[in-house]
């Protein structure tokens, strides 16, 4: 319901980048409204032609209203429906844009597609989330802009995320009992030989801290503002 914000620090505490991902509360009630009510109408269409008519005529005329409502509703919907793009700024008063995450789907289905490109409008990368895959372990797959996979992020623990699922519900009640066991941290593998790259874990406080550490790639195999936009994309993706 809220505009999401990010504040992003360099070690020292210093900010060097603001983030914004609008909420686009307006768009998103009236895609809602139109689909609540498209329903309901079709549905009263498809049972009155069905009384009103009576017998087979009846019965083809109410099935033909609502099944075309029901259609109508749904192309309303998802013309209606916003994607929330996600803007980087070098400051809080957001006059220099540095780049933006798009949502490329308005409606997804099994995999989640997210483009990163710079103020320039040129493509830095594109990320992909499976949720089928989410059931078991969180994961998302970075591709360079000819869709080569560069590096793969995924929760850093197979049995930690199956304990998550189960008590997803009482997820900060458990951190502060067993000390941040239960909290859902990332880790950045490569591809093929799954070196660790870096981690993005969460810190339980009041307002959620994160701490993106990439000291492990040595070589620079994956690009700071990648990482920036993923870590971003860990929590607003995952609705954290």
């Amino acid at each position: 319901l809220f505009t999401e914000k990010y504040h992003v620090s360099d070690p020292n505490g210093q900010p060097i980048i603001y983030i914004e991902r609008p909420a686009m509360v307006r768009a998103g009630c009236l895609a809602a409204t139109v689909l609540l009510g498209g329903l309901v109408l079709s549905i009263a269409a498809g049972l009155g032609a069905m009384v009103g008519l009576g017998g087979a005529v009846g019965l083809v005329v109410g099935a033909i209203a609502g099944i075309g409502g029901f259609a109508l509703t749904c192309y309303l919907y998802y013309k209606l429906i916003p994607r929330r793009h996600i803007t980087f700024f070098s400051d809080e008063r957001k006059k220099n844009p540095l780049m933006r995450a798009f949502q490329d789907q308005k409606v997804v289905f099994i995999n989640a597609w997210y483009t990163l490109a710079d103020s320039e409008g040129e493509i830095l990368c594109r990320f992909r989330k499976n949720h089928l895959y989410n059931i078991f372990r969180k994961r998302w797959y970075v591709y360079d802009p000819d869709k080569k996979l560069m590096f793969i992020v995924k929760e850093d623990s197979l049995i930690i995320s199956m304990l998550r699922r189960v008590f997803g519900v009482f997820d900060d009640l458990l951190s502060m009992i067993f000390g941040g066991l239960f909290r859902t941290n990332f880790i950045f593998l490569s591809v093929g030989d799954q070196r660790l790259l870096g981690v993005f874990n969460r810190k339980f406080t009041i307002s959620d801290r994160y701490v993106l550490d990439f000291t492990k790639d040595r070589d620079l195999e994956i690009d700071r503002r990648i990482g920036v936009a993923i870590g971003v994309l860990l929590d607003t993706g995952e609705k954290r």
